[in-house]
């Protein structure tokens, strides 16, 4: 099995937020806890899961113009760094 990159979804207040971009490309440096209240309505499951164990860790994020709007890419990390996701409680 091939493991996943993780993917980070920004909305548009979000971006306009942390001036990056929604359609084009952007990179974002932030840590975990930052994006996770820069959500007004808060993050669904996945999203917790990943950014809650990296709240102090500075993130870098990146966006081409061929990802899907809003989705930003977490370097350095995949899937299997968070096993929560595969066991079915994220």
């Amino acid at each position: 099995m091939q493991d996943k990159p993780v993917y980070i979804y920004f909305n548009h207040d979000q971006c306009h937020n942390f001036n990056i971009e929604y359609f084009g490309e952007s990179t974002l440096t932030a840590t975990g806890e930052e994006i996770l209240n820069s959500r007004w309505q808060g993050y669904d499951k996945f999203h917790q899961t990943v950014l809650k164990p990296l709240s102090y860790k500075l993130l870098t994020l990146i966006k081409t113009e061929s990802d899907r709007p809003g989705w930003y890419l977490l370097t350095g990390y995949n899937e299997s760094d968070f096993p929560e996701l595969n066991d079915g409680n994220a």
